[in-house]
């Protein structure tokens, strides 16, 4: 999939979690999302300054617009590896956990726990977000790559 089919696919599925994404719409729509963060940063400096009291009015409306759609191409991008869309949701449940027990604890060493299992879920998260689909069918739906009429993988 090419960046152009992929961001126009994300957007056109713009709030649909159901199916799968192939790695590449997965990692050319981030693409975008981080290209359209930096036009907006540079939009918010240009317009509002660089000082403590500037506005970040584009980087927020940019962010919100696309929060939905990166959302919604994760899970279908978890599905695409066997996964349910919600262990996109593991890492900040895992640092939310750890760190309500080590707050409640008043542990600073429970805090270094909290913060490792978060980098362990993410890079898990990341894992998951590289590796090869699931071969054909799985419970989440068709091959993306044979559905998206596409060269393989």
């Amino acid at each position: 999939m090419t960046f152009s089919a992929a961001v126009s696919t994300c957007l056109s599925k713009y709030a649909t979690f159901s199916g799968r994404a192939p790695r590449s719409e997965y990692w050319w729509f981030a693409l975008f999302n981080f290209l359209v963060g930096i036009v907006a940063t540079v939009l918010d400096k240009i317009g509002f300054g660089t000082g403590p009291d500037s506005k970040e009015i584009f980087g927020a409306i940019s962010s919100l617009a696309l929060l939905v759609p990166s959302v919604a191409v994760a899970a279908r991008r978890l599905h695409d590896v066997d996964r349910s869309g919600f262990f996109q949701l593991l890492p900040v449940g895992v640092l939310c956990v750890s760190l309500g027990l080590a707050l409640f604890a008043d542990s600073r060493p429970l805090m270094w726990v909290a913060v490792a299992a978060t980098v362990g879920a993410t890079i898990l998260f990341f894992v998951w977000t590289v590796s090869r689909g699931t071969v054909g069918a799985n419970r989440f739906g068709g091959d993306p790559i044979a559905s998206d009429s596409v060269a393989p993988r």
